[in-house]
């Protein structure tokens, strides 16, 4: 029979592994197609240093891009392009350098040679990333330059004109086309909550809310917010592990129904009573960070209790439906730590509003019941387990800390992998 060892190295991810004589003829068969991508990126480079802005490096750099989109310094050199052909138009000086794109690795000597006809064309950038994506869905420079390119036309002088409003939607419907397409794509969510927040800095208003995000600020109306949230379900009714879309609405139900702390929770945020909430979040246009940007800090708003005891509802569908997968677990945790959070303000409440009992206590013992339930009916799954340990330790008594303890016991023989992490997180239960 076959070997361990050739069970175990043979294949890699349900394929076959290659043999020496396919892994050469693959790697001749490549040889042209790399020296194509050396030879535009010797001449993209040279054009960059000597900052011929034309439709000829224009040309070059999407050519290159369409058969490597990860090549970052031509996507930085159109951008430089697109930089110079505006301010020329502005009449700026043609060898200025705008501070969110240092022009690095070229000579500071070289005059820019600038070609007003042929540069700075919109619709051509967004065309080239739509093909560059149609490629290669998760190619983080192609989602930059586009979150680039349409965040300069929302933010530009005519950023109040129907044009960009047009353009807003279309990048709507295209994120909405892309996620039927692949509902976990966390690339296409992403730039879902950085159109709908530009779409809403954009209107303004008075029904808005601010959340800081990185060095930023921005307004997301709270229609948009629940209308993202309703998005988010259908997502998720239609399939349970769906990390993204929970993520999604992690990052969208506390812009909807937030309290914000500089009221110290007196009153609440324009939103509606209705079950779910949320408000898009939106990344940066010069974004280099996570997508945790997305989420506000805890210390500037918080989840009414009310909002989150829909969300354990919805949220308990999917951990009685399919137990196994992780993404409804992870989801659950955040809403504990959104618990949380309230009890803790809760306790140091400044307001008589708020110095009332904290119902996080009797949210656990309900959340404890269901779970209890769920163990029953799924006596090998960890994942119950886990999360009634962890609640159970949370009640903050001696028979929640007992009843922790021994959960954790009983995922030593579930899990014995584990065993260690268990026996750290009994003892300190």
């Amino acid at each position: 029979g076959d070997s361990v060892a050739g069970r175990v190295f043979g294949t890699m991810h349900g394929r076959k592994r290659e043999t020496l004589d396919e892994s050469r003829a693959r790697r001749e068969a490549s040889l042209p197609k790399v020296k194509l991508i050396r030879a535009l990126q010797d001449d993209a480079i040279r054009r960059r240093r000597e900052k011929v802005y034309d439709a000829t490096s224009m040309a070059v750099t999407a050519r290159l891009l369409e058969i490597n989109p990860e090549v970052l310094t031509a996507w930085n050199f159109r951008r430089e392009a697109i930089a110079a052909f505006e301010r020329e138009r502005r009449g700026a000086p043609s060898d200025a350098t705008e501070d969110h794109e240092p022009l690095c690795g070229v000579s500071a000597r070289a005059k820019p040679k600038v070609d007003a006809r042929e540069v700075g064309n919109l619709a051509d950038e967004l065309a080239l990333t739509e093909r560059c994506l149609r490629k290669h869905p998760k190619s983080y420079p192609t989602w930059h330059h586009r979150k680039w390119c349409v965040a300069r036309a929302a933010r530009g002088e005519d950023s109040e004109s129907e044009q960009v409003s047009s353009l807003l939607e279309t990048e709507l419907s295209m994120s909405k086309s892309l996620l039927d397409l692949d509902d976990r794509n966390f690339h296409g969510w992403g730039y879902r909550r950085f159109v709908v927040a530009l779409m809403s800095t954009r209107g303004g208003g008075s029904n808005a809310n601010r959340h800081e995000v990185g060095e930023g600020v921005r307004e997301i109306s709270t229609a948009s917010a629940l209308s993202e949230l309703r998005y988010s379900e259908e997502k998720i009714e239609r399939n349970f592990s769906n990390y993204s879309a929970w993520h999604h609405r992690a990052a969208c139900l506390p812009r909807a129904f937030s309290v914000s702390s500089s009221v110290a929770g007196t009153r609440e945020t324009n939103a509606n009573e209705g079950d779910g909430a949320g408000t898009s979040g939106g990344d940066d246009e010069h974004e280099n960070a996570s997508e945790d940007r997305n989420f506000p800090r805890p210390s500037s708003a918080f989840v009414p209790e009310r909002v989150l005891a829909n969300e354990y509802a919805l949220v308990r569908q999917a951990l009685f439906t399919e137990p196994e997968d992780q993404a409804g677990w992870m989801y659950h945790r955040w809403l504990t730590a959104q618990t949380l959070n309230n009890r803790r303000r809760a306790e140091g409440a400044e307001f008589a509003a708020e110095k009332e009992e904290s119902s996080a206590g009797a949210e656990f013992a309900s959340e404890a019941d269901a779970l209890a339930e769920l163990c029953e009916l799924e006596p090998e799954c960890k994942w119950p387990v886990l999360t009634l340990a962890r609640l159970c330790d949370l009640k903050g008594t001696d028979t929640g800390a007992a009843e922790s303890a021994a959960r954790f016991d009983q995922l030593k023989r579930l899990d014995p992998t584990r065993r260690g992490f268990y026996c750290d997180c009994g003892g300190r239960a």
